[in-house]
């Protein structure tokens, strides 16, 4: 599979509207929020379009309302095996100090098969983590 990084797909995702399904999680002394209480993410993103060249760009990010001790987002190209929803791989951009972090990459894959892309979006500051998950619309390629 061929990958390359998109300086490009970094402005569309910048403007796409985000779109938001979270999971609340207690986990020793880090405290997990959902979206319904963000008080660190901003905007949380997955999307993936048909490049001209008929590859697929995949794209995710994870934006803060301000700097952020770490902001992180991990990105998984799934397709639908008749009963579920598995990953084929998957990609990840940590930022330290920093207020986004986005990923973009553009792939060959097989004719006929259904995708959709899911991306796990983090940021924390001091013991505050919050964690959101995002799905786009799922398409046969």
């Amino acid at each position: 599979m061929k990958r390359k990084v998109f300086i490009l797909l970094a402005v569309i995702l910048l403007m796409l509207p985000s779109i938001v399904n979270a999971e609340s999680v207690k986990q020793d002394s880090i405290k997990i929020v959902t979206p319904d209480s963000s008080v660190l993410i901003s905007r949380a993103i997955s999307h993936f379009q048909i490049t001209p060249t008929d590859d697929l760009a995949i794209m995710g990010l994870t934006e803060s309302y301000f700097t952020v001790d770490s902001i992180k987002i991990t990105t998984y190209l799934q397709y639908w095996d008749g009963s579920s929803w598995q990953e084929a791989d998957s990609w990840s951009s940590t930022r330290y100090n920093n207020d986004y972090a986005i990923v973009g990459v553009e792939l060959c894959v097989p004719s006929d098969i259904y995708l959709r892309v899911k991306s796990v979006h983090e940021a924390s500051l001091g013991h505050l983590t919050e964690r959101m998950y995002t799905y786009s619309s799922p398409i046969i390629f």
